[in-house]
């Protein structure tokens, strides 16, 4: 079951990123506990921020954060994780596809989201539906720009980079 995160559910999902370190440092974990915390306080529309919760038997086992960019059609995922234990279960998917339903209804053109460069999360994200358009250096390392367009016809270019990127991957695989 999926619904919107609630004060009594903040310090399980908390400890959701807190156990995966290899994405989330101690630096973002603050950031994320701020996150919550001005969510739950403010209680801002549902259209424009929030967080949804993924459980099963009242256990939180995901979360996924959004927030509305400026065009009011355009989204940021801000916050996604999966318990380490239940990983592979669709639950990320599950999340995701649940954000993309329920922001459908507000005219969702664009979903972003910044990624760690790293396999896993370029192959979860490409698989759903997600292309690269940059790669930023920060105090974290590298950082990939993924978005999702609905409802327009795709950028040819950006699906020429995109392919280019995937063919060099498994170029990079079949090398290991």
């Amino acid at each position: 079951m999926i619904k919107k995160l609630e004060q009594g559910m903040a310090d399980d999902v908390v400890s959701i990123f807190e156990n995966l370190p290899h994405y989330f440092n101690p630096l973002g974990i603050a950031r994320l506990k701020d996150d919550i915390k001005k969510y739950l306080i403010e209680n801002p529309p549902i259209e424009k921020e929030g967080f949804f919760v993924y459980l099963e038997k009242e256990k939180p086992l995901g979360l996924i954060g959004y927030k509305r960019q400026i065009h009011h059609m355009e989204y940021e995922i801000t916050w996604l994780a999966v318990r380490k234990d239940v990983q592979r279960r669709g639950i990320g998917r599950k999340l995701i596809t649940h954000l993309e339903d329920f922001l459908s209804q507000y005219k969702l053109e664009k979903t972003t989201v910044v990624i760690p460069d790293d396999i896993v999360s370029r192959e979860f994200y490409y698989k759903m539906g997600f292309k690269s358009i940059n790669r930023f250096l920060d105090g974290e390392g590298e950082k990939l720009v993924y978005e999702k367009r609905y409802g327009v016809i795709g950028d040819t270019c950006q699906e020429y980079i995109a392919e280019y990127l995937r063919r060099k991957r498994l170029r990079e695989i079949k090398k290991k």
